[in-house]
């Protein structure tokens, strides 16, 4: 009955694809962060100040978004927030524990950038329900994207974790050059960010979202 429901309502399904993609990258990055800073940084004792920072940062800019996004349409504003987010996700490719600081700037820019994800799918989502007069699609639509964050974050937690846990106790690298850790926490990632910006610029096209609200 959802995939009929969901057949019936396109705008349904398309935002659903970038919620749960989206989340897949959010969450890659989230299971490995510790693992991140401690092993390739070198900065296990640093790592709770980082993400207690990254956090701040998030929570800083999520009302800023709020306030000054709603002049202009929730896709679009999505669409920013993503490029953000890869633009400070860029500087970790360059990032070592030699030049540790530089990870400070990964931390202040993808943190302003997700500071979007928190607040502005779920906007779009209750904009897209409320122009539904149906009381009971809109509930099944409600547990649907429930369902689909919870598994965006099982399986981001699965094949980051238990992927890169496995390629390091059979020590396996993936790539000669590049370390495994780099290529779950950075490379798979970025590229899923990449295909929802995609997304975002197709559904904004697809529905004739305009730049303003």
């Amino acid at each position: 009955k959802i995939m009929f429901l969901c057949r019936q309502n396109k705008k349904i399904t398309s935002f659903a694809i970038i919620t749960f993609f989206n989340l897949l990258a959010n969450n890659f990055t989230a299971n490995l962060f510790i693992i991140f800073v401690s092993t390739y940084l070198g900065l296990g004792e640093y790592a709770g100040i980082l993400l207690i920072l990254y956090f701040s940062i998030t929570l800083i800019s999520t009302p800023f978004w709020y306030l000054y996004g709603k002049s202009f349409s929730n896709m679009l504003l999505l669409q920013i927030g993503i490029i953000i987010s890869i633009f400070g996700f860029l500087f970790v490719l360059f990032t070592s524990s030699n030049n540790w600081e530089l990870y400070l700037l990964v931390v202040v820019i993808t943190g302003i950038g997700v500071g979007i994800d928190l607040i502005i799918p779920q906007i779009e989502l209750a904009n897209i329900l409320d122009d539904n007069k149906n009381n009971r699609l809109s509930q099944i639509f409600t547990s649907l994207f429930s369902i689909i964050k919870k598994a965006a974050i099982g399986i981001a937690g699965g094949i980051a974790l238990s992927g890169y846990g496995y390629l390091e106790k059979i020590e396996f690298s993936i790539h000669l050059l590049i370390p495994n850790i780099m290529i779950f926490y950075f490379f798979i990632p970025i590229l899923l960010k990449i295909f929802v910006l995609i997304l975002v610029m197709r559904y904004r096209n697809k529905f004739n979202v305009s730049v303003r609200t």
